[in-house]
Formats: structure tokens, C-alpha cells, sequence
């Protein structure tokens, strides 16, 4: 429940007006299952249920959780760099955590004059300021330091000075990974370290792997296109080698389409039928 809570207070920093028990209503509207679906994905992600045992959980079917589960796109927090939004952003998400008067302090070790809290707040202790963190294009938090001879900046994640400060260096060949997949939730709770196939699997679970036309290096980047190759290919009109011509890709890849190893519908994708 407290991982839910504390999906429900990310949404509210974020400008959207949801209380914890809209979460386990039967309310249905699409705004509402996409936050429901950040608190499934983050219990799934931290304790590997089922589907059937997180649906108890939430009194929902099966089924119900898979679709909230697996909606996109409202959460991916990505504005571009340094823009007047992101600006705007991350100073509100600043006062929200400092309203939370965090009791948890902890010495950066890379950078001894500042201290990170255990929700994402980082103070010089000289002064006592907080920071206010930049957004990053690829949606993660960092502040920015003078340090070395010459004065050089450097950019380090929220993320791992919390990891940092808390728990310890990052072990060899081990990300940070966040549990709800909200890249911004940096609080240590969130946090853990865990490999690359780990990280993985939770953006798979989070749904932010990009695949199929989404991908920025696949060929065909329309999803009527490659349904219009699978039914040329059911009806036999043309064999797989005409197709590869016809569409500018190896036969090797029109084999992949085909075969459903590539371009996967959604359901497939997310082991759906596995359930």
C-alpha cells in the first residue's frame, strides 16, 4: 500500500488531482487505469506476482490488470533539456519533497560538501540550500557541480548519489533501477541495484521498451505496412522474396514479420498468454 501511496503523490506532482482510494474504485476512466497501472507495474516489479494475485490485490480480474498494466504514454515525463516546462517541472517536484521535511540525511561520498536525502533532495551543507535538479532528455534528474583544478562541471543522476549515499558504490556491472519506473521518483525506497537484464525486464514490465515501429532503427515505421505484409503473405498473393523487394527489406526480415518475431502484436509482446 505505501508504494502505492507514494505512486499516487508522483501523479499529484505532476498535476494530476488522484487519491489513493480512486486507485482500488471502480472507476474506469482512462486517466485513472494508467495510474492504477503505474501501482501494479511497481508491485509486480518489486515482488514478481502474478497477475491473478496482484488482481486480488486491487479487486480486479486478471485480465483488468494485464490492460492497466501495459498503457502508455501519460507517465514518460520527457520534456527536452533545460526547456521553461522542465524548469517548471522540477521546481515544483523541489517544494513538494521539501514539504515532506525529510528526517534522513546522508554525506555524498563523491562530493563531500552536499547531502542527498532519502527522498531525492540534495543540500549544500554549508548554507543549507536545496538544489533544484535538472531534467535530463532522457527523463532522469541531475544536478550539476563545480569540482576538480578547473572548476569543471559535472553532471551527476539524483538517482545514484541516493544509491551512493545510502547503500553504498555501484557494484560492477550493476544499474540503478527503479522500481515504478518513473524515472524521476528518486527515493530510496524506489531504488535498487540490479543488472542490465534486470533493468530490462522492468522497462519491459513499465512498458517503455520501444519495439517494432516505435524502434528508432527499424525499417518500416508503419504498423499498416506490416499488417498489409502478414496479409499478402496469408493470402499467398506474393512469396517473401517479391515482399522484400516490394518494401525494401531483406527477406530474412519479411521472414521475422511473418513469423511474428518481429513487430510482435502488443498481447505477445508482454507474455499476455503466458498468464
Amino acid at each position: 500500500m505505501e508504494m502505492c501511496e507514494e505512486v499516487v503523490w508522483w501523479h499529484h506532482a505532476l498535476g494530476l488531482p488522484v487519491k489513493l482510494e480512486d486507485v482500488f474504485s471502480r472507476n474506469r476512466e482512462r486517466w485513472l487505469s494508467q495510474v492504477r497501472g503505474d501501482c501494479i507495474r511497481r508491485v509486480r516489479s518489486t515482488f514478481r506476482w502474478s497477475y491473478p494475485k496482484i488482481g486480488k490485490f486491487f479487486g480486479l480480474d486478471h485480465s483488468t490488470c494485464i490492460h492497466h498494466a501495459q498503457a502508455r504514454g501519460v507517465t514518460k515525463v520527457r520534456p527536452d533539456i533545460a526547456t521553461e516546462s522542465a524548469r517548471k517541472l522540477m521546481a515544483s517536484i523541489r517544494e513538494k519533497l521539501i514539504a515532506e521535511n525529510p528526517e534522513r540525511w546522508a554525506v555524498i561520498p563523491s562530493q563531500p560538501r552536499y547531502s542527498i536525502s532519502d527522498n531525492g533532495l540534495v543540500r549544500f551543507d554549508h548554507t543549507g540550500n536545496i538544489r533544484t535538479p535538472q531534467l535530463a532528455n532522457t527523463g532522469y534528474a541531475y544536478v550539476t557541480f563545480q569540482s576538480g583544478p578547473n572548476n569543471k562541471a559535472v553532471f551527476w543522476p539524483v538517482h545514484r548519489m541516493v544509491m551512493e549515499a545510502f547503500v553504498g558504490p555501484r557494484p560492477e556491472r550493476m544499474q540503478v533501477c527503479h522500481a515504478d519506473g518513473n524515472r524521476l521518483n528518486n527515493r530510496l525506497s524506489n531504488l535498487r541495484y540490479g543488472t542490465a537484464k534486470e533493468n530490462a525486464a522492468d522497462r519491459d514490465w513499465h512498458g517503455m521498451t520501444r519495439r517494432g515501429v516505435t524502434n528508432g532503427n527499424a525499417k518500416i515505421t508503419d504498423q499498416s505496412e506490416i499488417d498489409q505484409i502478414r496479409r499478402d503473405y496469408a493470402n499467398g498473393t506474393l512469396n517473401q522474396y517479391e515482399l522484400a523487394r516490394r518494401h525494401g527489406v531483406s527477406q530474412a526480415q519479411i521472414n521475422n514479420i511473418v513469423l511474428l518475431k518481429q513487430h510482435k502484436p502488443e498481447q505477445q509482446q508482454f507474455g499476455v498468454a503466458a498468464e
